[in-house]
């Protein structure tokens, strides 16, 4: 049987997957490395809303991260966006924290 281009591709598709599946077996991170490593995980909690970004106030669900808003989605309950979601309203985490953000109204000089 001739092998084909299309035959050694799915094969050594395969082939990588097992193997990462098998190196994922042994990703535990002991008590001691994740101490050393200053990394614990945090409370997470849902929070459902409307986005304010523009007009079409779609529903959103917002992620955080022990009180702090890491990001956001579409919400699929939502009767009119039904889990649809602008750019600008994913982009709402970095409106809210972005370093050069606008904090307090400009003066005009």
């Amino acid at each position: 049987m001739k092998q084909t281009r299309r035959d050694f591709l799915w094969t050594a598709g395969a082939a990588g997957a097992v193997l990462a599946w098998r190196r994922a077996q042994d990703a535990a991170w002991p008590a001691q490395q994740v101490a050393a490593a200053g990394w614990e995980p945090g409370e997470e909690s849902q929070l459902t809303s409307t986005c304010l970004v523009c007009p079409a106030r779609c529903g959103i669900r917002g992620r955080m991260v022990d009180g702090r808003l890491v990001a956001i989605t579409g919400n699929p309950l939502h009767p009119v966006s039904r889990g649809g979601l602008c750019p600008r309203g994913i982009g709402g985490v970095q409106t809210l924290y972005h370093p050069d953000r606008l904090t307090a109204p400009r003066l005009r000089a």
